[in-house]
């Protein structure tokens, strides 16, 4: 498999805001986009390789997802995190910061945020 140069993988459970950022950052940042709906499909996806960048939202109650976040920054080093946490939930920020994420974006997404975070 060869490895794309700008990779992106979109941890998502709606396929409504999936489909939809995952089309948002393929114009826009002109990457590939990796979509998976469950963290089981997102792990199969990073063990295969080529993953750049992940986003995952971290669901409540009480940001069950962060685990996940620490699998990926422990057996993924090379990958960036970015988190997608509760529009105005200052605690998830800061607790996805401190596990090691990049950056946080907010949701609902605002596909504009969404997209600069993501190109950087």
């Amino acid at each position: 498999m060869s490895v794309p140069l700008r990779s992106l993988l979109l941890v998502e459970k709606s396929l409504e805001s999936r489909e939809k950022l995952a089309g948002f950052l393929r114009k826009d940042v002109d990457c590939v986009v990796y979509t998976a709906e469950t963290v089981e499909q997102a792990v199969e996806i990073l063990d295969n390789g080529g993953v750049c960048v992940v986003m995952v939202g971290l669901d409540l109650p009480l940001y069950k997802d962060l685990p996940f976040l620490r699998y990926i920054l422990r057996h993924h080093s090379q990958v960036v995190v970015v988190a997608v946490v509760p529009l105005g939930d200052q605690t998830a920020i800061a607790e996805a910061l401190r596990v090691g994420a990049f950056s946080c974006v907010n949701a609902p997404y605002d596909f504009t945020e969404a997209v600069i975070v993501a190109a950087r």
